[in-house]
């Protein structure tokens, strides 16, 4: 039997010439995409079967990930303690509108921050695309300064870490889905809708064929896509 891959392959190339049009563009198809691993920039996303209560339902952006271990950070999860009781010496105007959010089980007397800018700030660790993450408690001032609102900046209490191998571990168990990050959900979606909109199954691809397909070929792909002969 030929691969699947390579099959589907056929298909579209054939389809093009043979009046076949795709719904969406071979760019956005999973099977054309390598397997996510464990790096910076990608959503950990709880397993609905997730036992440690610590994690139930929990969306955690990874920070850093190598043999030293891994550092992440609870994204969904707000503590409901506002930044000034934390940091009331601070006078900065931005202080006022932040919540104080919960970062993960391990060092709550600490402070970590997520930050979307244009340019890289100083002082920072580039995550993703425009977002940057610093424990630096002059720059966070800078950002308040300015005014940052919450979808610019997020601030964490504790953090989320894995001694070396513990991680791959508990993802071979089952315990987490890996999902690639992006900053709309870092610091704009909500965070009530956060776990239940990464966990949802994705969409089943979808082929609109005008011209037929041959049923032998077209059984072998029944689990790939639906299609709609014209």
């Amino acid at each position: 039997m030929i691969p699947v891959v390579m099959m589907l392959s056929v298909l579209v190339l054939s389809g093009v010439l043979g009046g076949v049009d795709p719904a969406f563009s071979l760019e956005g198809l999973n099977l054309f995409q390598q397997r996510l691993i464990p790096e910076k920039g990608v959503f950990l996303v709880a397993s609905p079967d997730m036992t440690d209560p610590r994690f139930h339902h929990s969306v955690v952006l990874l920070l850093a990930h190598g043999e030293d271990g891994t550092l992440g950070l609870i994204i969904n999860r707000d503590s409901q303690i506002p930044l000034s009781e934390i940091l009331p010496d601070l006078e900065s105007p931005g202080v006022k509108s932040h919540l104080l959010l919960f970062g993960g089980p391990v060092g709550l007397n600490e402070l970590l921050f997520l930050m979307r800018s244009d340019t890289p700030p100083e002082r920072a660790t580039q995550v993703m695309e425009d977002v940057y993450f610093s424990g630096d408690r002059a720059l966070l001032e800078e950002f308040l300064d300015q005014n940052q609102d919450s979808r610019d900046l997020r601030v964490y209490m504790g953090r989320a870490g894995w001694a070396p191998g513990q991680l791959e571990n508990e993802i071979a168990r089952g315990g987490w889905g890996l999902v690639r990050g992006d900053s709309y959900r870092v610091f704009e979606e909500d965070l009530d809708d956060l776990w239940r909109d990464l966990s949802a199954p994705p969409e089943t691809p979808r082929f609109v064929v005008r011209g037929g397909v041959n049923p032998g070929v077209l059984a072998q792909f029944v689990s790939l896509g639906t299609y709609t002969g014209r």
